[in-house]
């Protein structure tokens, strides 16, 4: 049995968002070579095997850059003065 990235889900075997039901297709903005059939889908992004490890990849990626950014002092100085000019607007406003 072939391995597959945590969090992959199955998917029925047509999409039915669609009259008739088409075959599903990889979605991944993750850079691959499409391997063929949709997998099943991390998150919402449906896969190939190929597009599920890519998938897989890129999310990490984002996710140890955001961390990278919220543990920049600058940064989050940055968001907390958005967040207060925002507070501020929306007390104006509402």
């Amino acid at each position: 049995m072939a391995r597959t990235p945590p969090g992959l889900r199955e998917l029925p075997p047509k999409n039915t968002n669609y009259t008739p039901p088409i075959a599903w297709r990889c979605c991944t903005h993750a850079e691959h070579v499409c391997c063929g059939p949709v997998v099943g889908a991390l998150g919402a992004v449906p896969v190939c095997a190929n597009g599920a490890w890519a998938e897989e990849a890129a999310r990490l990626a984002d996710k140890a850059r955001i961390a990278r950014l919220m543990a920049d002092p600058t940064f989050r100085a940055q968001l907390d003065r958005e967040a207060a000019e925002e507070a501020a607007f929306e007390r104006r406003v509402s």
